[in-house]
């Protein structure tokens, strides 16, 4: 029986069952990041649903290019491309909101009603503020998150067997 740390598992493609619960997680650990965040910019309380895109844009195509592309499902890559993502996803969250606001009628969401022309400052300044401030929050989730995805990879691949093996050197 082969454990989570043969090369034979990292070296193959996820199955097909990976796939929902890797949204499923990200998705999940975007929200707790996202409460932390909102208690240092009270602003941010309304981006629940865009921190949860983002995530699942930054997270899922990084986790295509850098684990599943290369067939590399290593601990620190998933350590690695965790805290990428996660990085990557806290501009990416600001500007779906500031592309949700660019309608041409208000838009409510939550409590907060985005106003067309008027919340593009208030959306740069809350990147900034972000970046400087809380970005770093979101690294430690996505760092853990990255590795419990590896894991997962792992345990669902030898589980329902993989679908092609590639020979190392």
């Amino acid at each position: 029986m082969m454990s989570n740390f043969t090369s034979e598992i990292a070296c193959v493609r996820p199955p097909s069952v990976f796939w929902p619960l890797f949204g499923l997680c990200v998705v999940l650990s975007s929200g707790p990041t996202t409460f932390l965040v909102s208690l240092f910019i009270p602003l941010a309380s309304f981006l629940f649903i865009q921190a949860a895109l983002a995530a699942l844009l930054a997270g899922g195509t990084l986790w295509w290019l850098v684990i599943v592309r290369p067939r590399r499902a290593t601990v620190k890559r998933g350590f690695l491309i965790g805290i990428v993502g996660s990085a990557l996803a806290q501009p990416l969250m600001f500007l779906i909101a500031a592309l949700i606001a660019a309608f041409p009628w208000p838009t409510w969401i939550g409590d907060h009603l985005l106003r067309p022309g008027t919340s593009g400052p208030i959306i740069i300044a809350l990147v900034i503020w972000d970046l400087i401030f809380t970005g770093w929050i979101a690294l430690p989730m996505g760092g853990a998150t990255g590795v419990l995805l590896i894991y997962l990879q792992r345990t669902l691949t030898r589980r329902y067997g993989p679908r092609e093996i590639i020979s190392e050197p």
